[in-house]
């Protein structure tokens, strides 16, 4: 980063805000393929997921578990990835 990762005039997003952007996608995009799998197969084993993980928690089977993890992490991550992305676009930089 040879301007120590600000912007220039017209640039855009710097190299670290596209970076972290990057990965705020691929965690949510992650989350949401973790969370089908597992509410596709709640036993766990499309990601060698072990049902005995689960004693001790309110939960009998991964298919609970799947769909939160796929709604507030997987679909917040990628909503907030998606207003942040609309939201830069619009700032005039």
């Amino acid at each position: 980063m040879g301007n120590g990762g600000q912007r220039g005039p017209g640039s855009g997003r710097d190299r670290r805000e596209r970076i972290l952007l990057g990965i705020l996608l691929f965690t949510g995009v992650a989350a949401m393929v973790g969370g089908a799998l597992l509410t596709i197969q709640p036993n766990g084993s499309l990601l060698q997921a072990k049902l005995s993980a689960l004693s001790g928690t309110p939960f009998r089977d991964w298919r609970l578990p799947g769909i939160l993890l796929a709604t507030l992490v997987g679909g917040g991550g990628v909503g907030v990835f998606a207003w942040l992305s609309a939201r830069g676009r619009g700032r005039g930089n």
